[in-house]
């Protein structure tokens, strides 16, 4: 019977430990696909390792919020020239076993489409990178504002 007991923790441990794709929560009952549900703010951008004033363009600057529903809709909500605020429209999707997120949007002067690396991913946190055409690395740090799971959006 102990053997038993050994064998179903062992097991459990390992499942654990072997599924991580990028730095996130040891354990969670919240699906992936559930726990990006929500409003997430720009809190930080990085441009080749260095906090940037400078942004890939006006959806992704600081204080954009992304908004990913259940749906796989996608809207992002920026200002642009600190005065107005605009939205961009698309969806959002994981690829690559969940290591990617990939956002599609269109907003009032280009279409967007960017396959994000997933670096960290918590209930509060959100760390993307992806390289630019030019070769420049940027890095967004995103934070949670309102999750989306108690409404079923």
């Amino acid at each position: 019977m102990g053997k038993i007991k050994f064998l179903i923790v062992g097991l459990f441990l390992l499942s654990i430990s072997g599924s991580c794709r990028y730095e996130e929560p040891s354990f969670s009952f919240t699906r992936i696909k559930d726990r990006i549900r929500g409003e997430w703010r720009v809190d930080k951008v990085e441009k080749n390792g260095e906090a940037s004033t400078a942004f890939p363009c006006y959806e992704e600057r600081q204080t954009s919020i992304f908004s990913f529903y259940q749906t796989g809709v996608c809207i992002i909500d920026y200002s642009q020239d600190n005065i107005n605020i605009k939205t961009a429209e698309g969806t959002w999707n994981f690829g690559d076993k969940k290591k990617t997120l990939i956002v599609n949007v269109k907003g009032e002067q280009q279409i967007i489409s960017r396959v994000y690396t997933i670096v960290k991913f918590s209930n509060k946190e959100l760390k993307l990178t992806y390289t630019d055409s030019n070769g420049d690395k940027w890095t967004l740090y995103l934070g949670l504002i309102l999750s989306f799971i108690d409404y079923g959006w």
